[in-house]
């Protein structure tokens, strides 16, 4: 994927107190869904390129800053956005109905309208709200059901719609002790619309006719967030603490019921410090730890043909194990000859611990049990050492 842009943005101040932004942007996107060469001479591997993928996506905006009397502040405006295909090559879904559509140029318009508040609701507090709804063009599908965190991106096309989100949130916000600590709690809830998921037993990897994998359903998300800031003398950190919930509905999967999606991990816990102790060194510590992500593993299996077929029941009703790491670094500033040119050092530790987080759980018969099957982690990293030297003109 190749994304190449260009903004522009103006300011006017109208008034004492109002301000008027108006912008434009364009995205150039360029996807090369899938090449695969073999250098081998059995005719069965040759080689594979699918068509290459073009689109333009557009974007004019108008948003307003304004007070209100009673210690209100209003953000309000719109957005207009514009999708187009512009790129050669076949394009055949099914989508829901089991029918056949061809041809990949498509244009698509939605308009995007957003508001937001502020309330003062005394000194060092306040209540914010907003609502904005989004569109968005360039899908991410995660396919969990494999056991395997494939993730695959795509566009928009005349039967891929754009999905659609509508978000309202809410929170109430505090400092105390001269800004010493900043206290926190927002919620927010979330409509989707369009939302992109797999058949069951997709074939994603190399697929031509990626669209005939594709089922379309509906969503929601809601959650909330707990934070506490705090800074003092060599010190500062915050702690937070998220709950947070998604799920889909789609038909033809889970037989049409509710079901988790792949970003439906309720509880996320970071604790982030730093410290300063004078003279040319920062040393800061993060630790994160959060529910593991949805996954089917098969429960069950039965053998066809001398071949053992995996039974799954529902979609993503398991999860992988807890997600935590701690991640460490020390950075000791460099003098430079002038005091516009500085260097810096920074060395840090990721996963100082070595914990071994699952990136994907495989099933695999014993050689020497047939019929008996185990479960292998596969884990992307352990301990990463990093040294980096920063220079800043």
């Amino acid at each position: 994927m190749n994304d190449y842009g260009v903004r522009a943005e103006t300011l006017f101040r109208i008034a004492r107190g109002h301000t008027l932004r108006a912008g434009w942007n364009m995205v150039y996107h360029l996807f090369r869904p899938g090449d695969m060469a073999s250098r081998t001479a059995d005719p069965m591997l040759a080689e594979i390129r699918l068509p290459r993928q073009d689109a333009v996506e557009n974007g004019i905006y108008l948003s307003a800053d304004s007070p209100v009397p009673g210690g209100l502040w209003l953000r309000y405006g719109v957005r207009a956005s514009f999708f187009s295909n512009i790129a050669s090559g076949a394009s055949r879904g099914a989508g829901n109905a089991g029918g056949t559509r061809r041809g990949r140029y498509g244009r698509r318009f939605n308009l995007e309208p957003r508001l937001g508040l502020v309330w003062q609701t005394g000194e060092g507090s306040s209540v914010k709200a907003s609502y904005s709804r989004t569109v968005q063009y360039i899908h991410i599908a995660s396919n969990s059901a494999a056991g395997s965190p494939l993730d695959v991106w795509f566009q928009s096309s005349p039967v891929v719609k754009p999905q659609v989100s509508d978000q309202y949130s809410a929170g109430w916000f505090r400092s105390v002790g001269a800004g010493a600590w900043e206290l926190s709690v927002e919620g927010y809830w979330r409509d989707l619309r369009n939302t992109i998921d797999f058949r069951d037993h997709a074939e994603l990897i190399l697929n031509e006719n990626l669209e005939d994998e594709i089922l379309v359903g509906k969503g929601y998300a809601y959650g909330a967030e707990a934070m506490v800031k705090f800074k003092k003398g060599a010190f500062e950190g915050w702690v937070g603490y998220t709950y947070s919930r998604s799920k889909r509905r789609t038909a033809g999967i889970n037989d049409g019921l509710w079901y988790r999606s792949a970003y439906d991990r309720p509880h996320s816990l970071n604790l982030v410090g730093t410290f300063r102790p004078g003279g040319r060194w920062t040393i800061s510590a993060a630790w994160v730890r959060s529910t593991g992500s949805p996954v089917s593993f098969p429960t069950g299996k039965f053998l066809v043909e001398q071949e053992y077929v995996p039974v799954y029941e529902g979609r993503n009703r398991h999860r992988y194990p807890a997600y935590h790491r701690l991640d460490l670094s020390a950075t000791m500033q460099l003098a430079g000859r002038r005091e516009r040119y500085r260097s810096e050092l920074a060395f840090s530790v990721y996963n100082a611990y070595g914990r071994r987080n699952p990136w994907m759980i495989t099933f695999k018969e014993e050689s020497d049990r047939p019929g008996t099957f185990y479960a292998e982690q596969i884990y992307l990293f352990s301990v990463v050492p990093s040294v980096t030297w920063n220079f800043y003109f």
